[in-house]
């Protein structure tokens, strides 16, 4: 079996994978208080976007040093995450997007590393969201170096070695 065929039902695995959590934690929040009728509905499911992307990043460019780290960060991310359904997905396997994955990688990298050394600061400030998100820096970077290391290295190389240091690297940043 072709190795890069492989990642592309991981892709889509995962893509399962996260449906099925979407719809554990569906489940969660019926459980939680009553809202009023018609709560739920398209016009509160097209707020979401402007709730992400206009006020959390109000809430973070109040500090200019986590604003460039979530720029690079996040930004990585979803650019990575965008190409790889790209590449992937879409089977088509291009090494020029493959380079295009890399990069933003790399870019994510540098921001979970930014993110690690904020959080491990002497002076980490009060209204920094503790415990299960101190993982955070690690399960990101994690993502990162893994995806880096999969651009980088030939898929044939690839092996059970390097799974088992991706696997170390997110166990040592699951703190709970």
């Amino acid at each position: 079996m072709n190795p890069v065929f492989v990642i592309t039902v991981l892709l889509w695995l995962s893509v399962a994978g996260l449906a099925f959590a979407v719809m554990k934690r569906a489940a969660f929040w019926r459980e939680g208080r009553a809202t009023t009728a018609g709560a739920y509905g398209w016009a509160n499911l097209l707020t979401i976007p402007k709730r992400y992307f206009v006020d959390l990043h109000h809430v973070v460019a109040r500090d200019p040093y986590i604003a460039k780290t979530h720029v690079a960060t996040a930004g990585g991310a979803i650019l990575a995450m965008a190409l790889v359904f790209l590449n992937y997905g879409l089977a088509i396997y291009s090494p020029w997007l493959d380079k295009l994955i890399f990069v933003a990688a790399i870019i994510m990298l540098v921001g979970a590393v930014f993110v690690w050394k904020r959080r491990n600061a002497k002076d980490v400030p009060a209204r920094l969201s503790r415990g299960p998100w101190d993982s955070l820096p690690w399960l990101l970077g994690s993502f990162a170096l893994g995806l880096a290391l999969f651009m980088l290295l030939p898929a044939s190389w690839m092996s059970g070695a390097l799974a088992i240091i991706i696997a170390l690297l997110i166990a040592a940043g699951d703190t709970r």
